[in-house]
Order: structure tokens, then sequence, then C-alpha cells
């Protein structure tokens, strides 16, 4: 059984227990594969920032909500569109259902959680004036609490005569390391850890086909992602960046590749396996747009007249992360297919350049 330890920091980017990452962490715990230990006062800090960001996510929706209320005439976005504002009295009953809601999944995903122990504090003060751990930077006061559950978790272990595998997003605590304390890479840990559980669960056909899919497709993946970079590089928000607010007259795309490269499994279901992988782009695109050394300021209509226009090209490569997922219908595996999911977390592409 491995012993995992889960930073604050890996909570809050992960919305705290909504996001990928942390739920497959907890169904591994749940599941019986890995063993969460947490301290109290990391618990108590997930459930103080969580209630602070439902505070202001609460104010923030209040005073929004009058803006939107002329969507309520849309008949499809009234459910979406609440009738009232949040009041302080719904607002404590939501708080303690956020808290209900934090403590249930703690104890379904057997999170073993540690009381205070009886501490050496010297040894944390001593981390602090010395600057080592989490304390690398000058006036890390608020590296505290890290400090002391890691102290827990290290105690803790001494005791159990265990070692835990810690993750977290400080670069602070990458010095961490001891012969009980191991910093890890939860990204790379899961995608281990899910391997091994599959092969264990003699589904290694699965990742095969996968595999083998992502082979065989792999080029006409390729092309799919280049004809959605195509229409990013034809769109005029691509190049807003690098412009300066000038019109552009004609697009002209002259080079634009993309390149698929190694991929991590991100989950694992009876019914998917989703994958992440880098893709590699090349572009070349020249802009014509109207040269700002020919204008002059028109004073009747108030606008800069451009005499002439000019061309720039851009030329670059980017890395974007692509999601890929492959369903295994009810039919069998052997029809699986793999999809692409989303690009670029289907967010748009910028030319900073």
């Amino acid at each position: 059984m491995e012993y995992v330890f889960i930073d604050t920091s890996i909570f809050f980017a992960n919305n705290f227990l909504e996001g990928k990452e942390i739920r497959t962490l907890l169904d591994l715990s749940k599941d019986g594969h890995i063993k969460i230990v947490m301290p109290q006062i990391t618990l108590k800090e997930i459930i103080k920032k969580a209630e602070e960001n439902a505070i202001e996510a609460f104010n923030s929706y209040n005073a929004t909500r009058d803006k939107l209320r002329v969507l309520r005439n849309i008949e499809s976005l009234k459910a979406q569109v609440g009738e009232s504002k949040i009041n302080e009295s719904q607002q404590k009953e939501y708080i303690k259902e956020l808290h209900s809601y934090i403590k249930k999944v703690i104890k379904v995903a057997k999170i073993t959680i540690i009381d205070y122990p009886t501490l050496n504090i010297q040894t944390v003060f001593d981390k602090y004036f010395n600057k080592e751990a989490p304390f690398n930077n000058a006036n890390k006061k608020n590296e505290f609490p890290d400090a002391f559950s890691l102290a827990t978790i290290e105690q803790w272990c001494e005791e159990h005569k265990h070692k835990c595998v810690v993750f977290a997003l400080d670069k602070d605590f990458e010095q961490y390391q001891n012969n009980i304390i191991n910093i890890g890479n939860s990204k790379e840990y899961i995608n281990n850890t899910l391997t091994k559980i599959e092969k264990a669960n003699y589904k290694k056909r699965r990742l095969k086909i996968v595999e083998e899919l992502y082979k065989k497709r792999k080029r006409e993946l390729e092309e799919e992602i280049t004809e959605w970079f195509n229409e990013q590089l034809h769109s005029e928000r691509t190049y807003r960046l690098v412009i300066s607010g000038l019109e552009i007259l004609e697009i002209e795309i002259l080079d634009c590749e993309s390149e698929l490269q190694d991929y991590n499994i991100v989950s694992i279901s009876d019914m998917a396996i989703e994958i992440t992988a880098t893709c590699e782009m090349t572009y070349k695109v020249r802009l014509s747009i109207p040269d700002k050394d020919y204008a002059y300021f028109d004073e009747v209509q108030g606008d800069f007249i451009y005499e002439r226009n000019t061309t720039e090209t851009f030329r670059g490569i980017m890395k974007l992360p692509v999601l890929l997922k492959a369903e295994t219908p009810i039919a069998g595996d052997e029809f699986t297919d793999l999809e692409i999911e989303s690009i670029n977390s289907n967010k748009d592409i910028l030319i900073w350049e």
C-alpha cells in the first residue's frame, strides 16, 4: 500500500473536489489502491478556503444577477438564470452543505485524518529561519501551515513505519526530500498507478488497443487538428495581441502543420479511456495590414487615415494539449475508436510575438 499526502495547492488547482486529477486520486483511495493521509490542519485549510471562495462567488452572483434578468425572457435559458438573489440565510445553508459534502467525500475516499500531534516546533522554526523547504524564499510566513502539515505527516510515518508520497504545486516542496517523504508529480503518479492497476486487473488489452489506435489514427487525428488550427489562424482574434488594433485586410497561411507527440493516460473507466497528448503546431502567416508609417490623423473624420498597406509575417511553434477519448461500445473492445475530445482545452489560440 502506498501512502499519499495531497497538499492544499493541488485541491485549489482542481477546484477543490471537482477536478479530474483530484477525483482520480480520491477514487484510487476509495478503491484501496492507495491510502491518502491528511492532517487536521490541511482539512481545515481546505474547508476554510472553499468557504471563502463560495462566499466570494455568492457575492459575485448577486452583483451580476440583475444584469442577467433579461435572459429569463429566453425560455431555454430561464431555468439557468436565478429568480432571486442568494440571501445571507441561504448562503449559510449552502456553506453547511459544502462542509457536509467535503466531509462526506473524505469519508467515502477512506482518507486517514491525522489529529494534531505533539510536535517539536523547533524543527519547523529552524527551517523557517534557515530558509529551508518549504521556506526557501524570504518572508514566506504563509508556508507555516504547509510546514506543520509536512512535519505532522513525517512524524506519523515514523510512528507507523511508512513512507509517503507528497503532491504539491509549490516548487519549494521539491527540496523537502528525505528517507520518509518523497515529493512526486501527481500527473505522472496517476498515469503510472492507473497503468499498474489496469495491468493487474488483466486489462492490458484495452491499453494495447488504445496504443494501436493512436498509431493507426495518428495521421488522421493530426489532419483534424491541422484543420482546427487552420481555422484559428484565419481568425482575426488570433492576432489581436500583435496588430495593435489595426484592421487586418488579408490573412495568408503560408505553413500550418500539426504533429502529435507521446501521450499519457488521464482516466480509465469501464466504458472509456481518456488520454492527453501534446501536439506541436508549426505555423507561418502573412498579414496584410495598414502601414503605420504612412498614416495621418484626419481631424474631420476623427480617425487615422492610412495611405498605404504593408505585410507582416509571423511564424513559430506552439505546443498545445489534446484530449483524446477511446470509448468501448457494448459490441466489444474490437469496435473501440479514438476521437478528439478537445484541443487546447477548447480555448482559442493567441499569437504573442
